[in-house]
């Protein structure tokens, strides 16, 4: 279960950064929730066929499902607390 768990905050995490990335590029709405998720599922789908290569490692469609569990629940709760006055501005380090 603890396992489980972790993919499921893995991809959380990963669902944030990815709505946060897609939101600087001026995505908006259904567009910005698609491809946060087809993101989060391209790495689930990438790291299971990953693993199937590695012997001390099994691959599961299962943790797949997990995997986007994270990050469909990330992409929800960010899409429904959604600040719409919130402006993000870019600094420049130089």
């Amino acid at each position: 279960m603890c396992r489980k768990g972790g993919h499921i905050l893995e991809f959380f995490v990963l669902g944030v950064l990815t709505w946060r990335a897609f939101q600087g590029e001026g995505y908006d709405g259904k567009r910005l929730w698609l491809q946060s998720l087809a993101l989060v599922l391209a790495v689930a789908m990438t790291d299971e066929f990953h693993q199937s290569f590695v012997p001390s490692r099994t691959s599961s469609i299962v943790d797949v499902g997990y995997d986007l569990i994270g990050g469909i629940t990330a992409v929800v709760l960010l899409s429904r607390f959604r600040n719409e006055t919130r402006t993000l501005y870019s600094h420049s380090i130089l």
